[in-house]
């Protein structure tokens, strides 16, 4: 019975909203399979490398200095080697907004990895296909999301967190407030009933 209940409340616990992110996930693996080369097989098994480390984060907060800089790396190989600035936009989102709650020196040595691998993807890119970000074929507009999710998930976590920190601000205030007012209601009814039991002392 007990284990039946710590297993309900894992259950609880776990962060299902992250993991609807992972629904993109099968687009990256389309375009892999059916498997023609060695390559094919290697990028599918760093794809499954990615899916590991993903769910170590949500679910492991004490290994993720090493998860979310892994899954960086990971995610950065598809940007750098395989023309696939798809797959970083999942770190540049989760990790961004884990970070969030952290010194923001953590988050700016984060963004400096995600943009040097978003960078050197796109100038190796350039270099290899001339004209690959023409306006025309809309390469350019697809660099827009990629660019703005750490930024974009970074504010909106800090913004959650200092609307909790407000929140708990004023708990403890009202409670301060109901705990000072019951003090004051109990001196009062003290001063009260000893000015009663005082008058009534020197009537008798």
């Amino acid at each position: 019975m007990a284990l039946l209940t710590h297993h309900k409340n894992k259950l609880k616990t776990i962060e299902w909203t992250s993991y609807v992110w992972l629904a993109y996930l099968p687009y990256t693996i389309s375009a892999y399979i059916p498997v023609k080369s060695w390559h094919d097989w290697l990028w599918l098994l760093l794809v499954g490398g990615f899916l590991v480390l993903y769910i170590l984060v949500v679910e492991k907060p004490h290994w993720r200095a090493v998860t979310m800089p892994a899954e960086l790396v990971v995610t950065g190989l598809f940007a750098v080697f395989a023309a696939n600035n798809f797959m970083i936009i999942f770190p540049g989102w989760q990790v961004s907004f884990l970070l969030g709650r952290r010194p923001k020196r953590e988050f700016y040595g984060f963004a400096l990895g995600y943009y040097a691998f978003l960078i050197g993807g796109c100038i190796r890119d350039y270099l290899q296909y001339p004209g690959v970000f023409g306006w025309h074929n809309g390469d350019v507009m697809s660099l827009v999301f990629p660019l703005l999710s750490p930024i974009l998930a970074y504010t909106f976590s800090r913004s959650v967190e200092r609307q909790r920190q407000l929140n708990q601000t004023n708990r403890r205030l009202k409670t301060i407030v109901e705990r000072n007012e019951c003090e004051r209601i109990a001196r009062d009814l003290h001063d009260t009933l000893g000015q009663s039991f005082s008058m009534g002392k020197l009537q008798v």
